[in-house]
Formats: C-alpha cells, structure tokens, sequence
C-alpha cells in the first residue's frame, strides 16, 4: 500500500517538473517566423507593415505600388503621428509633396490599394493635381516620382500650368483652367474637354474663346484679341466678325479663302486687298465716334474720300483693271495709302468710289460692289447707289440714292 501510494506521488512531481521545464522553455525560446506579425496589420485603428518581425519605416515598395510610414512621431509638417504607422493623404516628405490614397476607390473611380501613393492624373476633394509618373518629364527635367508636379508641365505631348503656390482663389499643384497672367504674358487654358478630349490643356494658334476671336503664339501667350475685321499677326492675316468679334475658320470672306487654321491664304489677291481693308478699319477708328449713326459714319466716310484733290494716277480703267490681280484695292489706296507709297493723296472717280467702298465695307451694312460704265465708277449697296464724285460736282441727289442713272457695264465685289 506504502509502495502504492509512493509510485503515484512520483508520477505526479515527475509531471509537475515536465510542465515547469516546459513553460520555461517557451519562456525563453524565440519566437518563430511563422507565428510574428508580417505584411500588412492593423493595430488600433491604424495599419503598419511587419517585415522578419518588425515595423517597416520610411519608403515600401509592394506588389507593384509605393508606400509610405512614418520613420518618427512628427512629420515636417508638425503634425504627430504614430511610429511606423501608414501615411494616406497629402505628406510632405524630404521637402516633396506626395499623395497616398485614403481609400481604395478614388473620385475619379479608379481602383488603388489605400495609402499607396498617387502618380499622373488625380481629382482630389474636387481639385485636378498631376503627380510625376517616373523620374523624367516630356521636357526632359527630372523629378522624383510621384512628386506634386508645379508650374509649366508638358504631359502626353501638351502643355499645361500648375499653380506654384496656394492664394484665396487656388491650391499649390492645381491644375490651371481659363485665362491666366504668368510672369506677366496672358495664356488661355481649355476649361473644358470639348476641344482636344481634356481640360487644361494650354491654347496655341487661332482660337475663340467665349466667341471672341484670339490668336496665341506657339508658346500659348496672346498676341491679339478684341479683333473686329481683318489684322495682321505674326505676318499671317485673320478675319473676325466685324460685329461679333469672332473668328471665322475655313470659309471665303471678302472673296478671300479662309483656312482651317484661321490664316487667310496667301496670293497677289489677298495681298493687295487685306492691307487696303485693314487701313480702311482703322481710318474708321480715326474719324468716327462709337456712338455715331451708321448715318453719321456713312457721311464722315464721304467727307474723307472727298477731301483729297482729283488726280489722275490709274487712268484710264481699262488700261489697269487686269494689271493688278486686285485692281479695287489699287484704286483705293490712292486715297486711303494703305501701302505707304503715296506721296500725293488723290484720285479720280474709280479711286474715290473705290475708298468709299472700302470705308463702307468696314460699316458693314451690306456686301459693296464697285460699279463702273467702262469710264466712270460709283458703288453700290443693296440697290443704293454712292457717287463721290458727283456729289461733290452734282449734289448730294447722287448720295445714298435708289438706282443709278447710269446702267453699269461692271460690277466688282469689295
């Protein structure tokens, strides 16, 4: 019985002995591999990255996507953090601004693992940003990727601007939309994607914004706007409404053709012609008012054309009318001296009725024809009749009338 007892009593200080020895040896036994925390893991509401068993800090690259943890408690700019924890949001980071995911769908749709940092196009509480997709640019600077991009950026073969600094009416990094002053040049930047599939993109070339014609130059700044009739820019010629203001494109005014670029082709015709139209523009400017009548300006016109003495100088019609690929507009700058060549101001009854029409195209209140009888010429509106000429040597029966005494062998439009 003895003998019983005393067996079971060492079978259970042998167990006991078991049991300490091996609590102690898990005590002090490192942990496996297998049994630490890796990857990705969320403690306290905030997610960390376990690498051989300890917290990631600084930068991560995983499965195709950068990341980023803070490497202490406070970031550059002041704000507290958690050690280790993940960044999402904006973080300035070495003195560079980044943007890491908040959630796993962006505004724009797009599927990203949250807090992986932002690259290209990003819409972001409503503000368009543009982040550098790889270390150089489409200009050929380099840049770290993923960094806020800032001022002139070229991206997929356009240019566009992004604001350097925040003010009350933008944020650093914004894309820029509409009219915009840089460095004291004036840029337009589509606000829509109507015109080339994207908004912002910077404009070059002939243009109406907001039905008003504009011509940029190949670097996007405004040359010319608030254009009304023909101009001259950058040695090309453009025609604009002169009541609108906006810009025609691939059509025939003044019987001059119109390209899909805005630009007037180049012949002996236009040549000839768009100076004189373009003087006669400005010769309007000079001697009306904007408040005047059509009444008064029409009157104003005459009294300009008819001041200069009567001389002869492309006479007699028939011996020039095929000299010049367009003789109206030769008649006409012997008055109006469009080209500078004059050095007597004057003319004769081709060259008076001639300017009248050029003043009055520039009215614009009807298509002008210059008429003439094979010697003596006067111009025609909508089945009204001017004759400068014989209203200064006639009266004023030969201004504005219905019809003409005359049948006119010619007709020319101006």
């Amino acid at each position: 019985m003895k003998t019983r007892k005393y067996l079971i009593k060492m079978m259970m200080t042998a167990v006991l002995l078991i049991a300490v020895a091996a609590v102690c040896y898990l005590a002090v036994s490192p942990v496996s591999a297998s049994e630490s925390p890796a990857g990705f893991v969320k403690e306290d509401g905030e997610t960390f990255f376990y690498k051989n068993g300890h917290k990631v800090t600084g930068w991560l690259s995983y499965e195709g996507s950068r990341f980023y943890f803070y490497r202490s408690s406070s970031t550059a700019s002041g704000e507290k953090h958690t050690k280790g924890a993940m960044a999402t949001g904006w973080q300035l980071i070495d003195g560079e601004k980044f943007y890491f995911f908040r959630s796993r769908k962006t505004e724009s749709g797009e599927e990203h693992a949250k807090g992986a940092m932002a690259t290209g196009w990003q819409m972001i509480d409503g503000v368009k940003y543009y982040f550098y997709r790889s270390s150089s640019t489409g200009s050929g600077l380099s840049h770290t990727k993923g960094t806020l991009a800032t001022g002139w950026q070229k991206i997929d073969g356009y240019k566009y601007y992004f604001y350097r600094s925040s003010d009350g009416s933008h944020l650093k990094g914004e894309m820029a939309k509409g009219w915009q002053t840089i460095e004291g040049s004036r840029y337009y930047f589509f606000k829509s994607a109507k015109t080339y599939g994207r908004s912002g993109i910077m404009a070059t070339g002939a243009r109406n914004i907001d039905d008003r014609g504009c011509v940029f130059a190949a670097d996007g700044k405004l040359l010319k706007t608030d254009m009304y009739g023909w101009y001259k820019v950058n040695g090309d010629y453009y025609f604009c409404d002169r009541k609108s203001g906006k810009m025609v494109k691939d059509k025939t005014v003044n019987c001059i053709k119109i390209g899909k670029d805005g630009k007037a082709v180049k012949d002996k015709y236009s040549e000839e012609k768009i100076p004189v139209m373009i003087r006669a523009r400005e010769i309007i400017g000079e001697i009306c008012k904007k408040d005047d009548s059509i009444k008064e300006k029409q009157w104003k016109c005459y009294e300009y054309v008819a001041k200069p003495p009567y001389l002869f100088k492309h006479y007699p019609l028939k011996k020039y009318r095929d000299k010049y690929a367009c003789f109206t507009a030769i008649y006409a700058n012997n008055i109006l001296n469009a080209y500078g060549d004059q050095d007597k101001i004057g003319g004769e009854c081709v060259a008076e009725s001639a300017a009248l029409g050029y003043l009055y195209n520039e009215l614009d209140f009807g298509t002008v024809y210059l008429c003439d009888d094979g010697g003596h010429a006067w111009i025609e509106i909508d089945g009204r009749t001017w004759d400068p000429l014989f209203v200064e040597a006639k009266g004023k029966q030969w201004y504005n009338r219905k019809g003409y005494a005359y049948r006119a062998l010619n007709k020319t439009e101006i």
